[in-house]
């Protein structure tokens, strides 16, 4: 999945066009860089005791032109522990290093392919979090370190660290899901760029997305393939490093349980669900028995009339 450049930077668009008076290239020097989209503001998530988590850090991007026949430019990522003093002193914050054992990267090489303006997304994953203390909070800032670029194509510096806060919970949800290799999405009301199926994949980067042009609210039915016993749901919001990305997940949510998609059993009504990246564990008032499970995004965060989901779990 590309990253989109942020309106104003890359004034896509602008079409190129040599009889309405716009000329076929057009250069905004002030916005000419290369620059790591998660830069702004730090993201705090957390990670369970026994369970490893995966987050979207971002990608490599670069605006301020109509052109981006700029040839291929690459890039070096990599995480420097020698900036958590500095930010600590600028924040007022006494965050400590994130052990180089409890986190990898994705990828340390960026890449934008000639004719585009951004790389691919680059993941990590917070892992070993039993080596950490859950009453402190740590710091991991990923930064470029090397471009290979045009020379008029500088590096912001202001621009290219991503800093992530990392708490640490004791006991991470409680997943059960018997069979789950076997599990089928029944039906959906609308997909959009995206597969409903991405809810059920295992894949917590994956997501279902609604139709962009549509209104809420929207479902999702998931086929168990036998009668599944749900006390409760893992529910993790779509995964994204662009704070924008996460206005529309979802704000009141429904859970239903059905043997015979004729009648519904309510299992959860959750009328505000955070809107948070780490995955939340939502225990069912009374365990309900069904084949089929209903999710309803009745609302989300945003006015849009569509919103998204990660992955979905049972217990």
């Amino acid at each position: 999945m590309l990253c989109v450049a942020t309106a104003g930077l890359s004034v896509a668009g602008l079409s190129s066009c040599t009889n309405d008076g716009i000329p076929e290239k057009l250069e905004f020097e002030q916005f000419k860089y290369l620059y790591l989209l998660s830069h702004e503001g730090a993201k705090e998530v957390s990670i369970h005791k026994e369970r490893d988590s995966t987050f979207l850090l971002g990608c490599l991007q670069y605006g301020g032109t109509t052109d981006f026949r700029q040839g291929e430019i690459s890039a070096a990522i990599g995480a420097d522990m020698s900036l958590v003093e500095a930010y600590n002193a600028d924040n007022g914050a006494a965050y400590l290093p994130l052990p180089a054992d409890c986190y990898s990267l994705g990828t340390t090489s960026l890449v934008i392919e000639d004719g585009k303006n951004g790389s691919e997304n680059v993941t990590f994953t917070l892992k070993n979090a039993g080596l950490l203390d859950e009453s402190a909070k740590y710091l991991l800032p990923v930064t470029v370190q090397s471009v290979n670029a045009p020379d008029d194509l500088p590096l912001n510096e202001e621009r290219k660290v991503s800093w992530w806060i990392i708490s640490v919970i004791a006991q991470p949800p409680a997943v059960s899901n018997p069979e789950k290799d076997l599990w089928s999405i029944d039906s959906y009301s609308t997909q959009w760029n995206t597969q409903a199926s991405s809810i059920i994949d295992g894949d917590r980067i994956s997501l279902w997305h609604t139709d962009a042009a549509g209104t809420l609210p929207q479902w999702v039915i998931i086929n168990f393939s036998a009668t599944a016993t749900v006390s409760g749901i893992v529910f993790t919001n779509r995964q994204s490093s662009n704070p924008g990305d996460t206005n529309s997940c979802p704000k009141h949510i429904k859970f239903e349980i059905s043997d015979t998609k004729a009648s519904w059993a309510l299992l959860l009504d959750v009328a505000e669900l955070p809107n948070v990246q780490e995955d939340q564990t939502l225990n069912a008032p009374t365990p309900l028995s069904g084949k089929y499970m209903k999710i309803t995004i009745e609302t989300s965060w945003s006015s849009p009339g569509y919103s998204y989901i990660g992955e979905v779990d049972i217990f």
